[in-house]
């Protein structure tokens, strides 16, 4: 069965020591300042400081990562906004709490935009962002096909296990790790 074009961002799926995937998440802020949205399965970095979500709480502050950045996790929800039950990503310019997994370990799947091929295991690669969408929160984010081998950002591990993902050829769907991740970084931001 061929691959379907189903992009999604990164998606969790495990870990590298082999256990499963125990949801286990941090709460992080993206300013009102940002002016870029959000989705579930954006990649994410760091930002240095704190972020004042209600009076004295502060969260770690975060933003979207851009092709080569050091990342720090996977958003996989939103902290609900009492003033809009029904909105389930961050738009551009507002503060909001994101539920991130920043293990350095996870293992995620993640579409990619070229034509897979068997020599692509353990090779690294960027991620390359485009639009996500609102109703689903589905982030646009992919493999960068062409910075396979030239990438720092994503190793690759394999293939994903799942029908329609699996094979070889376009609309692929790799398993990845972070080849490098802020909390495993010598020097700080």
């Amino acid at each position: 069965m061929a691959n379907t074009n189903t992009v999604f961002g990164a998606r969790v799926v495990g870990t590298l020591p082999g256990s499963p995937y125990a949801a286990k998440v941090r709460h992080y802020a993206i300013p009102a300042s940002d002016p870029t949205a959000l989705y579930v399965g954006d990649v994410v970095k760091g930002v240095q400081g704190f972020t004042e979500i209600s009076t004295q709480r502060y969260l770690p502050t975060i933003s979207q990562a851009a092709a080569t950045n050091m990342p720090i996790g996977i958003v996989v929800g939103f902290i609900v906004d009492p003033s809009n039950l029904t909105l389930t990503y961050r738009p551009a310019s507002t503060l909001r709490e994101v539920l991130v997994v920043d293990d350095p370990f996870v293992i995620f799947e993640i579409q990619s935009t070229g034509t897979a091929a068997a020599s692509e295991a353990e090779r690294l690669a960027d991620i390359i962002v485009g639009s996500g969408g609102t109703i689903f929160s589905t982030s646009g984010m992919q493999l960068d096909h062409a910075t396979i081998g030239s990438g720092t950002t994503l190793r690759i591990l394999g293939l994903s296990h799942r029908i329609g993902a699996d094979e070889l050829g376009i609309y692929t769907k790799y398993l990845c790790m972070f080849a490098k991740h802020q909390h495993t970084a010598a020097t700080g931001l």
